[in-house]
């Protein structure tokens, strides 16, 4: 271990998504597939709407799409997609659908459709460079 480095730096907890930014209600869920807006890619269906004070994302990933374990990784993928890309969201709640073609697709595929999405829904910040 480095000098000056602690157990709590070095832990792959630090780079969970906090508790606030995960849906977890059965009615969240419900209300995003009935009344969200929607937005489709080759490999996610995106429902969201905007107002939150911060964003929190949901995923939902069906038999259709492969068996466990292939929908396990479907998940982590997304999951990943969208904690690298986090800080670059408006606040929003969004539920990612994931299609039968998501089984084959790579991390960069689902994250660059990702970014397509959020850019399409007006859920990616503009940076602004002064200079």
């Amino acid at each position: 271990m480095l000098a000056g480095a602690s157990v709590e730096n070095v832990s792959p907890h630090n780079e969970r998504l906090p508790r606030r930014e995960r849906l977890h209600r059965q009615a969240d869920f419900l209300r995003l597939r009935r009344h969200g807006k929607r937005k489709g890619g080759k490999y996610l269906v995106m429902r969201y709407e905007h107002g939150e004070s911060f964003p929190a994302m949901g995923i939902a990933v069906g038999r259709v799409v492969g068996g466990a374990v292939v929908r396990a990784a479907v998940r982590r993928r997304i999951r990943e997609s969208y904690r690298k890309n986090r800080f670059a969201l408006k606040p929003a709640r969004m539920l990612f659908i994931a299609r039968p073609q998501s089984a084959q697709a790579s991390v960069l595929q689902i994250g660059e459709e990702m970014k397509v999405l959020w850019r399409r829904a007006d859920l990616w910040k503009q940076i602004e460079c002064n200079g």
